[in-house]
Parts: C-alpha cells; structure tokens; sequence
C-alpha cells in the first residue's frame, strides 16, 4: 500500500492530510502558504513513473505553485513549451491535486494544534458514515484517519485555546457513540511536511546535457506528446 498524490482542481483551500502508508483518510477539510495540494489515501491502482524532470517539477510546485512556466522549465531543463506539457501530463495523469493557498493557523487565531485520540464506540458501517459525516461538519478538524493499532481513528484540529478544544471535545461524541477521547497538544512544529516527496530524489543540478541519460522510462504516448509540444505553439 503506498501513499501517493491524486487529481488537480483549482482553488485557494487545501486539502491537507499526512502522506503515510497504512492510514486510511476518512477525510481533507480546508486547512490552514501556496503548494501543490494534496489528498493521502491508500493507493492501490497503477503507480505512475517519475522521471528527473516530472520529480524536479513536481519538488519546485510543492514549494511554491506561484512560480512562473518559465522558471518551473528551467528548474527541470525543458523548453517552456515542454515544461508546460509535462504540467498538463502531471495533472490528467492524477498526480498534480490541486493548486492552493496554505494560510497560517496562528494568525486567524487558531494556534492551537490538537491530535485526538478515539476509540469507536462500535463498529459498524453505520456508526463510520456517521463519525465521517460528524468530522466533517466540524470546521475545527482538519483531517481524521482510521488507525491501525490501538487506536480506531486519529484527528488533527486547529482550535483557539484549551476551551474552544473543550468545545470540540463535548461536541465530537453528540452524533456517535465514543469509548474513548484523548488528547495530544502540539507543543512545536519541528517539522510539518507541505508535500509528498516523489520517488527517488530531486535533481538539484537543474538538468544539464545529461538528464535524458538519468530519465527513468516514461509512458512511451506521453513521452511522445511531450516531444510534439517542444516543437509546437508556445502555450500561454
């Protein structure tokens, strides 16, 4: 099982969730800078081949969506009507989501970041469209997982202060049935990953005479359209 991106939209909200195998996302709430948005889900279709210059421009979009064809093309050495192509690829073949704007939880007041805990209060389709439909009608949660382990399902939310998360907590088990609730504050971001890492590593030379010596095999109709796109209109 292996978490991978999926198809794009555009918008000024993220789908926002971890991208880790062997969690299954019962939901993406708009959270809380501007990157390629991403859904995590247990993928188990084709995985797709990534070559240098599809991974150096997926890599520069993660980090910044606001940059220019012109740059994005250079960062992975393609012509600019190339690298609008592989963009266009990226995105019909479902691996470019969604191109979005990432705001900063702190200043809208909500620098309280909480991860729940829960042990479902039964185990039936029912009782898991319900908790579904309950999380996501909750703006506070950004994404709630079902768990391996000895947890059922795992939230992440955003909330003001210790009694707007008190709020939450009274309000969570209302439509479901809940064993059991707990709670881990946030005490530092040390690290909170934007983006999913492709496979294999980023080429940090920015392409160079080489690169198609170093590409990994392509989808032979996509690889050929991209050479028909460096030979036509420049797109806009």
């Amino acid at each position: 099982m292996v978490a991978l991106l999926t198809a794009i939209t555009w918008g000024v909200q993220v789908k926002r969730s971890i991208c880790v195998p062997g969690l299954n996302v019962v939901q993406n709430i708009p959270a809380t800078r501007c990157i390629i948005g991403m859904a995590a889900h247990i993928y188990r279709g084709k995985i797709e081949n990534i070559d240098p210059s599809d991974r150096n421009i997926l890599t520069a979009l993660q980090r910044d969506c606001t940059r220019s064809l012109d740059e994005l093309a250079g960062i992975a050495a393609l012509s600019r009507n190339a690298g609008w192509c592989r963009i266009k690829a990226l995105a019909e073949r479902g691996i470019i989501t969604a191109r979005v704007a990432l705001l900063d939880p702190g200043r809208l007041g909500l620098g309280l970041s909480v991860f729940m805990l829960i042990r479902a209060g039964a185990h039936r389709p029912d009782w898991t469209a319900r908790f579904a439909r309950a999380t996501r009608d909750m703006p506070e949660i950004l994404a709630a997982y079902r768990m391996t382990g000895d947890l059922d399902y795992l939230i992440h939310a955003h909330v003001t202060d210790v009694a707007d998360y008190d709020g939450l907590y009274h309000r969570l088990p209302a439509p479901v049935e809940i064993d059991d609730i707990s709670a881990r504050f946030v005490m530092e971001e040390i690290k909170e990953p934007p983006h999913c890492r492709s496979r294999g590593r980023p080429d940090t030379t920015g392409g160079g005479p080489d690169a198609a010596q170093r590409k990994s095999p392509l989808d032979s109709a996509l690889l050929e359209r991209a050479q028909r796109c460096d030979e036509g209109p420049v797109q806009p």
